[in-house]
């Protein structure tokens, strides 16, 4: 079966006319084992220009997030990924965010919603709704959104629904007396908190972030 997938990395990876699987992979048995990784690394090529650089590192940092993924889970996504048109739009999909993130840190992040997405066999739309969170969410924000494990001020949760991940309601009132400022009441008395979105979002990153605060991975 190691065979069987070895040789189908190299099928495809000769199919597309890509270069292979980069030195950067060599040490990494989950990155060897998935093809579309070693295509996004092998069709990158190092320019003269700042943005070429900035996409390489981009990418570096996200072929090094990727965690432990079962062998199972290797070869059901090989196999959704034999379709020549399927790789060639989830590769491009993943370099289209990489290209588009402002920051570094977020390649990183998508390399460990990457790993999520292959362990739990995570719908495409899903990994996409993550992938564009990721991209057009502020790192920090999204950081202190994870940490607030949906505790967050009232100042903030108009950001956090401005972005999908919480939801104001409006509560039914007699007079203005039934409305207090508790921590989770804004002043016009709109209560708020954390949609399903936004749970999922916290289970999904918040290990990310734990083990950078704890560890210092990335």
């Amino acid at each position: 079966m190691k065979d069987k997938v070895k040789n189908s990395s190299v099928a495809l990876v000769e199919k597309l006319g890509e270069v292979g699987i980069d030195s950067l992979i060599e040490s990494n048995q989950v990155l060897k084992d998935v093809p579309i990784l070693g295509s996004i690394v092998g069709v990158f090529k190092l320019g003269n220009s700042i943005s070429d650089s900035l996409l390489l590192s981009k990418v570096k940092m996200f072929v090094e997030s990727i965690g432990d993924v079962s062998y199972d889970k290797r070869i059901e996504f090989n196999e959704k990924m034999s379709d020549e048109k399927e790789f060639r739009k989830t590769s491009r999909m993943l370099l289209y965010y990489m290209d588009n993130f402002d920051t570094e840190l977020k390649s990183a992040l998508l390399g460990h919603v990457f790993t999520v997405y292959l362990n739990e066999s995570m719908g495409e739309e899903v990994f996409r709704k993550f992938a564009s969170l990721i991209d057009k969410m502020n790192y920090d924000d999204l950081k202190k959104f994870i940490e607030s494990d949906g505790q967050f001020d009232w100042l903030y949760a108009h950001d956090y629904i401005a972005n999908g991940l919480a939801m104001f309601v409006v509560p039914k009132v007699s007079t203005l007396d039934d409305i207090n400022c508790d921590d989770d009441i804004d002043q016009t008395g709109m209560t708020y908190g954390c949609n399903p979105w936004g749970a999922e979002v916290i289970r999904v990153l918040g290990p990310y972030f734990e083990c950078m605060d704890k560890s210092g991975c990335r």
